[in-house]
């Protein structure tokens, strides 16, 4: 047997082994998960914070669907959640603060006391975790949002939002400021890491600030709405890609090597968008269809 034949036949017999060693895992997994997980317990679970004014909502949220809205108007700050509850567990935790606003955080995630697999197994089964926050509408907030191995669906309009920080680290969001805010929002912030994010309206918030950070998934983002301040805005990208829509009605500046051209003659009645682009490894495309809208050329 010569050495090429020697190596297919070892090498095969090798690859079979690590196959084998990887359903044998596999199984052990599976069989540890059955044997540990508790019954399914499907709950439903309501949080409704005493809060007055403003403050801030911090949502560490793991491995569930999760819905931001706004209440109806007159009503606070509340919480809504169906989970299994042999496998997962929601907290809410009140700081009143020391003569300033308020914080109100809510951890959703794999319950301490649940066991190693049912968290797993919940999963598994089909039956997912829901959370739904929604957010007063009269009170001037600040926003803190983290998710991880979940999907979002995020609503922002009509809200008093200063500030907004979201990070999503994997699944789906679909983020709309569907009409605009009760005034210009200070700063936005969106993280994604391996997520895919589909982002409409941005100009309804209209932030004085925007930094968008994507790193391996695709964004689709649409910065149209009702600009009504100028606006320092972020693109920093890795190896994910996407597409941003430009608005019109704006001066836009800082995208003359994404072919958009600078403005001729400034308009200072109209809001400025200053860009700052980097694309890393990826790549990321400019609708143009606002550039011949462009009212500064």
């Amino acid at each position: 047997m010569d050495a090429r034949s020697a190596w297919r036949k070892y090498g095969c017999i090798g690859c079979l082994g690590l196959v084998a060693l990887v359903l044998t895992i596999v199984l052990v997994v599976a069989g540890l998960a059955l044997l540990t997980a508790r019954p399914e317990q499907m709950e439903s679970r309501v949080l409704t914070p005493e809060v007055v004014g403003g403050g801030r909502v911090v949502l560490a949220i793991e491995a569930a669907e999760l819905h931001v809205r706004p209440a109806v108007p007159g009503e606070s700050l509340r919480v809504e959640a169906r989970f299994d509850v042999n496998a997962f567990a929601l907290e809410g935790e009140l700081d009143p603060g020391a003569g300033g606003d308020w914080i109100y955080r809510v951890t959703f995630g794999a319950a301490e006391d649940s066991g190693a697999f049912s968290g797993l197994m919940s999963v598994a089964r089909g039956s997912p975790s829901r959370v739904d926050v929604f957010l007063p509408v009269d009170s001037p907030l600040d926003l803190v949002l983290n998710l991880r191995k979940g999907g979002a669906v995020v609503r922002l309009g009509g809200l008093r939002l200063r500030s907004a920080e979201l990070e999503f680290e994997s699944g789906a969001v679909d983020l709309d400021v569907d009409e605009p805010l009760r005034e210009p929002m200070q700063s936005l912030s969106i993280s994604t890491t391996s997520a895919g994010a589909l982002i409409n309206n941005l100009g309804n918030a209209s932030p004085r600030r925007l930094d968008v950070t994507y790193r391996m998934g695709q964004i689709d983002m649409g910065l149209l709405g009702n600009w009504v301040a100028d606006a320092e805005i972020s693109i920093d990208g890795g190896t994910g890609g996407g597409v941003v829509h430009l608005p019109s009605g704006v001066v836009l500046e800082g995208l003359e090597r994404r072919g958009v051209a600078p403005p001729r003659e400034p308009r200072p009645d109209l809001p400025t968008l200053r860009f700052t682009v980097s694309t890393g490894m990826g790549w990321l495309e400019f609708s143009d269809w606002a550039m011949r809208d462009n009212p500064s050329d």
